[in-house]
């Protein structure tokens, strides 16, 4: 299981920290990310947060390849 690296406060976790905890909870259904949650003193929604930015971030990469190939084709 992730465990942040020795930080209490979330908002310093490192984004690998936070990348793993999406991971590890991908999969988990609601009342499983709650009690999830609650062992690691987090907030449902802050782990939806980094899904979401996880997936949008991967969302802009694929957006700036298309673009860079249809540059290299013109």
């Amino acid at each position: 299981m992730a465990v942040p690296s020795g930080e209490q406060e979330v908002e310093r976790w490192s984004t690998l920290d936070k990348f793993l905890i999406v991971m590890e909870t991908a999969l988990l259904s609601e009342v499983e990310l709650a009690e999830y949650c609650r062992s690691k003193g987090l907030y449902v929604e802050q782990v939806q947060a980094w899904r979401d930015a996880c997936m949008q971030a991967n969302g802009g990469v694929a957006q700036q390849a298309t673009r860079f190939q249809k540059d290299l084709r013109e």
